[in-house]
């Protein structure tokens, strides 16, 4: 499979001769599936192993055996009995049967607690292998997304979209922030979907940075937004709307059209190449030309997490590649009186951009009529 090919061309240049995902993200990219239990019980570990000769093989918890002989796309199922068997022990007896002694091994270091780091560490030693970082691989591999990867984005973002559009269409004064919450999730999961969080505001709650829908009632004159999360087969959209039910003041607009001018000279900066923070750095130079202050970061990769690699901020030097896929975000907040966001979700092609969320115009503060 394209994803396992990916890794094993990376462990040559790391010199590792396997590579193994314990997180929850990491684990489902190898297995192509989420393990329902991995998500509720640090326990149950679920171990995803990539050698670079054999075939891949997952370590995972006895109850979950016919889930992922149905679902994963790996076929070398090895499964301990829990409260019998420490899934660590059971890891070390496998990692005898892979016969690597004196090579390196590469392990997802932020998927494991200390106590089992040093469990890991006192078998490596006495197999003789060394243990190397493999987070790093892992996410080199994951920031260019794969062709299935790509439809499923392509199609989360679609859809959260068309629901964000459909919810803010329907708007009226006296509806509870709450009320179009329960819409977003009413029409998203008509399409086919799930709202991981849709982070509506209006009013003053516009000004809190990740609001929470609350009973307040939409008043007419009121700006809105929303920060929309939505998941398709476990992969997520990020998009960002703002709109104003009735009349723009002349305060809005002005706002909306520095953020815009903000995001499409970004966006006309996305290419393979390009570092991440020098697309952060066009940012801050804007922002602070309009007087505007400048949040940590602009934008982030997509994927199995809402904030995957690369994030946009001043620091990261990672350059874009064709292939990944972006949220560009600014966002202006007044402290109790009112904030603005605009965020896209967009692939990195061979020579720019395509924009993912394509649907609703958003060179114009939306207005929707009262």
């Amino acid at each position: 499979m394209e994803r396992f090919e990916r890794i094993r061309e990376r462990m040559k240049g790391e010199n590792v001769s396997a590579v193994m995902g314990l997180s929850v993200d990491n684990a489902t990219y190898l297995i192509g599936a989420m393990i329902p239990s991995q998500v509720t019980s640090k326990k149950r570990r679920v171990i995803a192993i990539v050698p670079e000769k054999k075939e891949p093989l997952l370590i995972i918890v006895g109850m979950e055996e016919t889930f992922a002989r149905q679902n994963a796309d790996i076929k070398d199922i090895r499964v301990y009995q829990e409260y019998v068997e420490d899934p660590i022990d059971f890891l070390g007896k496998v990692l005898r049967e892979l016969h690597v002694p004196g090579k390196k091994i590469g392990v997802e270091l932020e998927g494991l607690n200390a106590k089992d780091f040093l469990k890991l560490q006192r078998y490596a030693q006495e197999i003789g292998l060394e243990i190397q970082d493999a987070t790093e691989i892992l996410e080199a591999v994951r920031r260019v997304k794969t062709r299935d990867e790509m439809e499923l984005l392509k199609k989360v973002c679609r859809i959260s979209e068309e629901t964000v559009q459909e919810v803010f269409s329907g708007l009226r004064p006296g509806i509870t922030e709450k009320e179009v919450e329960a819409e977003f999730i009413r029409i998203l999961s008509a399409k086919g979907g799930e709202v991981k969080r849709a982070r509506f505001g209006s009013g003053e709650n516009t000004a809190v940075g990740n609001p929470v829908p609350s009973e307040r009632r939409v008043k007419a004159g009121d700006l809105f937004r929303v920060d929309f999360m939505g998941i398709v087969s476990n992969y997520y959209s990020d998009i960002g709307r703002t709109g104003v039910l009735g009349k723009p003041t002349p305060e809005y607009k002005e706002i909306w059209a520095r953020l815009f001018e903000t995001h499409m000279h970004l966006l006309d900066r996305v290419r393979p190449g390009v570092a991440a923070a020098e697309l952060y750095e066009l940012y801050k130079r804007d922002f602070e030309k309009w007087g505007f202050p400048p949040a940590p970061m602009a934008g982030h990769g997509i994927g199995l997490l809402i904030n995957e690699p690369p994030v946009l901020h001043a620091f990261n030097q990672t350059e874009l590649a064709e292939g990944m896929v972006l949220c560009v975000e600014e966002y202006h907040i007044i402290k109790g009186k009112m904030g603005l966001h605009l965020e896209d979700m967009v692939r990195v092609t061979k020579s720019g951009y395509e924009l993912f969320s394509n649907i609703m115009d958003t060179s114009t503060l939306l207005t929707i009529e009262v």
